[in-house]
Order: C-alpha cells, then structure tokens, then sequence
C-alpha cells in the first residue's frame, strides 16, 4: 500500500516539474526580442494599425474614374545662374496638397488625435517631376522627406527640392541683367484625368528671396497651369509653368568694370592732348592697349563663347581697342604733320582762321606761309605785316605744321566725346 502510495506521488511531481517547464518557456518565447510588443501601444500606433491595414501606397487613393487634385506651389530660398552653361540652379520648398480617401479617421474615436506625421514609403504620394530638367539622370528631386496626414484626408507634403535647368540667357546687358527662366512639373505617368495639378501662387518677400551673398536676387515669382494634348494620346496632360525672374547684384561688376572704363576713356581722350612730338604719347597708348586686352581676355573667361548676342560691355571695349588703334595711327600722321617744312597752303590756313578754328580753339595760334617779293622795301614791308599779324616768321617751317596738328587732334578729340557718348548711350539702353 504505501509502495502505491509512494509511486502515484512521484507521477504527480513529474508532471507538475514538466507544466512549469512548459509555462517558463513559453514565457521565455514570448520576451525574446523580435516576438512581441514590450510596451503599451499608443494612439498613434492604434490608428496606423488601422489605417495601413491592406494599404497600397502604389495605389491612387481615388477610384479608376475619379480625379485627385494636386494643389502644387514654391517657395524659393536660393537661384543661381550659371552664365557660361546656360543653367539655372533653384533651391526651395515645393508644396503639395491631394485628398486621400484612405487617410480619413474620426478624431474622437482615437482621443483627438487629428494628424499624423507619415515617411515618404507609407503613403502614396503624385510623382510630380521636373520635366526641363538639365540632370536627366534621376527623376527623385524631394530626398526622404516626411508628409502630415489630416483626419480629414487632406495630406500636405514640403519636400526640400533642388531643381537645375537650362535657361536661355539673354546677357546683352550683362553684368546689369534681368533674366526670366521657368520650371515645368507635372506628373510624370499619370493623365490629367487622374491627377488635376492646380498652381498656387506663394506670397513673394524678403525672407523667400535668396541668402545674403548671393550673387541674384529673386524679383519675381509666378506660375501658370497649362494643359498639354500629345500626339500619341488622347487624354490632356497637365503641367505647371514656375516663371522665376531674377536680377543680378551688380555693385561688384560696377567697382571692377564701369569704374575702369570710365578711366580708360579718360585715357583716351587725354591722347590728343598730348604734343604729338612727346614720348608719353606712344605709352599711353599702349599702355591703354594693354588695359583692354586684358579686359576683354577676362571676359572671354568670364562669359560663353557662343550665344545669340554679345553683351553691350564687350562690345564696347570691342569699339574701343579700334578707336585707341586709329589714335595710334592719327598719332603718328599728326607728329609726321608737325615735322612738315614745306609752307602751309593758304586754302588750309584760311579753314583755321575761319570758324572751325573758333570751334577748335586754334585760331590764336600762328599759322605762317612762304611770300616771294623782290627788293628791299618788299622784304620790310612783309615783316612788318608778319609783326602785325602775328604769324610764324618763314625761316621757322615746323611750327605752322604744328598748328595745324594741334586743330586735327581738336577736332578728333571732340570726334572721339561724339563716338563714346554714342558707344555710352547704346550701352545704357
């Protein structure tokens, strides 16, 4: 009996030691990392659970035969314009609002939780796309960037965004210009009928226009929606035109350019002041020669080679190397003109008199011609006229050349004011 006894005891403590193996597993299992929740879940947790149950996020929240609207606007923090490739750089904020049928929950059943922030892989967002892109090698402009879903549906989504395209540049009055370029987005697969963009004009200020040192400044921004029929279908593509125009800060350009060439003008003109005998003369010429080429390499560097139009600077300097050249070469008939020693003729004499010198302001300087006279009284009454007169006597034959030299370099003097206030004005306008 107690044999009995003693053998129903051990089979109850066997199989009370194999229950609680058994029960301390199992709870083992359930705390191993990776097999369950440790914590409480909260509300946002409850409603996710709810909402992604079944998700698609490659899936357009709207039925086949309905159109998600697309509010889209831009907010631009920084341009750049890359003269010699044509391109612009646009650094911003791209707005984009839609409805999503399936992100709609009531409030009140999740404790007033009326928003949720949501990553770019757990919803679906409209593949809105830079379509004159001038880097073809992505179509992703917006990064990981996260959206807000409302209670209602409405989804909003801010993505940082870096746009670059080509932009045709009119640099004709570079480096004062205004240029106008635009970006196209659109949805890159989806028809018109499936997504609706609609532009939204963003309020323009001076905390959206750019970063300090920058070399542009944003004047304006606007956006125009335009309806696009291809050929090889028949449903309309919608597509939103950003024009941006931005003006260059030009006070650098100012300093390093306008300044110089107003003194290389200076220059010019200070030429045919100068004796056409003086050595400083060729220096100076030179030395302005000098200037301008280095000038007009640095806009070869500065500037594309190939364009629709040259810009009005370049132009300038352009004109102005062949004027300098052709004062070189006028400086070199006029120091030939005052080195003459044959007589003036008196047709030349009678135009310095007259009142082209009045206007050149030679027509007090001696001008001397050769008379032929017999006797003596004929000689001493010639000297006495010369004294009277005041003209060179004939045994000096430079000078008169000398006179008539000093009236071409007047007259080219106010020739080349003419050409450069022209030259000045064609610039400025």
């Amino acid at each position: 009996m107690y044999v009995h006894i003693y053998y129903i005891d051990r089979k109850c403590i066997a199989v009370w030691t194999i229950g609680f193996s058994l029960t301390s597993l199992r709870r083992l299992e359930e705390r191993e990392p990776g097999k369950g929740p440790i914590w409480n879940a909260t509300m946002t947790d409850l409603l996710k659970r709810d909402l992604f149950q079944g998700y698609d996020k490659f899936a357009r929240p709207a039925q086949h035969s309905d159109t998600t609207n697309v509010d889209l606007a831009i907010t631009v923090r920084y341009v750049h314009v890359d003269d010699k490739r044509f391109m612009l750089t646009v650094h911003g904020w791209l707005k984009m609002v839609w409805h999503d049928e399936k992100l709609k929950w009531n409030e009140t059943e999740y404790k007033g939780l009326t928003m949720l922030y949501l990553a770019d892989h757990e919803l679906w967002q409209p593949d809105i796309t830079l379509f004159n892109s001038a880097v073809g090698n992505t179509l992703d402009h917006y990064g990981n960037s996260h959206s807000i879903a409302y209670c209602s549906g409405t989804v909003l989504w801010v993505p940082p965004a870096q746009f670059i395209v080509y932009c045709n540049l009119d640099l004709t009055h570079w480096p004062f210009d205004t240029q106008m370029c635009h970006l196209i987005l659109g949805s890159w697969t989806s028809s018109g009928d499936q997504i609706n963009l609609t532009a939204i004009e963003e309020t323009v200020n001076g905390d959206t226009l750019g970063v300090d040192g920058s070399e542009w400044k944003l004047l304006k921004v606007e956006t125009k929606r335009k309806v696009t029929f291809y050929a090889c279908c028949d449903e309309p593509y919608i597509q939103v035109y950003i024009y941006l125009t931005v003006s260059r800060l030009s006070a650098t350009y100012y300093s390093a350019i306008v300044l110089p060439t107003i003194g290389m003008v200076l220059m010019t003109l200070s030429l045919f002041w100068l004796s056409p005998h003086t050595q400083e003369r060729m220096v100076l010429s030179a030395t302005i020669l000098l200037l301008i080429c280095i000038y007009l390499v640095y806009f070869s560097q500065r500037l594309p080679a190939t364009g629709s139009n040259t810009p009005l600077i370049v132009s300038f300097y352009s004109y102005h190397l062949i004027l300098v050249v052709l004062a070189i070469i006028m400086s070199v008939v006029t120091y030939n003109l005052a080195s003459l020693k044959k007589p003036v003729p008196w047709y030349i004499q009678n135009i310095v008199r007259g009142p082209l010198g009045y206007i050149l302001g030679v027509h007090h300087q001696q001008v001397g011609y050769t008379v032929e006279m017999s006797g003596e009284d004929e000689i001493r009454s010639y000297d006495d006229t010369r004294e009277e007169r005041g003209m060179l006597p004939t045994n000096q034959p430079g000078k008169p050349w000398a006179a008539i030299a000093a009236a071409l370099d007047r007259f080219l003097f106010f020739f080349y004011v003419l050409v450069f206030f022209c030259l000045a004005l064609r610039s400025a306008f």
